[in-house]
Formats: structure tokens, sequence, C-alpha cells
């Protein structure tokens, strides 16, 4: 992923866009207690959602964000070493790798 000032001219009009800072092909950096906040503040405009995250270099923490009926959730997985892609895929079969 490359800065290109000229795409953000193309988005939609917001007053807060939340951002997460490329750290490599498939990694993100994020400040969770941020996003928690703002996530949760405008939870009752947005949609019913769920999405993961997978975090540390080994693999062994799976984090589970909801935005359901207008709130937010969050719960967080301790997996054993490496298994994290395993819990997610019992959790959601569709992810599972082919």
């Amino acid at each position: 992923m490359r800065y290109d000032p000229a795409e953000r001219r193309a988005w939609p009009d917001a007053a807060l866009y939340l951002e997460f800072m490329p750290a490599g092909s498939d990694m993100v950096y994020a400040h969770y207690d941020l996003a928690y906040q703002i996530l949760a503040s405008v939870a009752p405009r947005l949609a019913d959602a769920r999405w993961y995250a997978i975090l540390s270099q080994c693999e062994d923490i799976l984090d589970i964000w909801q935005i359901a009926g207008g709130r937010l959730s969050f719960e967080r997985l301790l997996t054993e070493e490496n298994r994290a892609a395993e819990v997610l895929a019992a959790l959601e079969p569709s992810l599972a790798p082919a």
C-alpha cells in the first residue's frame, strides 16, 4: 500500500475517518482503545457487523469485534500458541483456509 493524497479527495464527506496504519502486506497497527471508543460512539448508526483480528506474531490471540443492535461488543480469546487461525475457522467455517 502507498499513500496517495488524491485518493482522499474521492472519499465521501465525513466528520471522522478511522484509519489503520499498514505495517506490512498482512498487518496493520491499530490503537484499540481509541478504535473502541470511536466505534462504540457511532455503533447506533452502523449496520450490524462482525470482524476478527488475530494478534501477535505467534498468532495466539483472537479478537472478536461485533456491532449488533446498535451496540459494540469486544471479546478476546487466548488460544494455544499458533492456534488462533484454527479457532477462527471453527467459529466461522467460511474463513477456513481452502
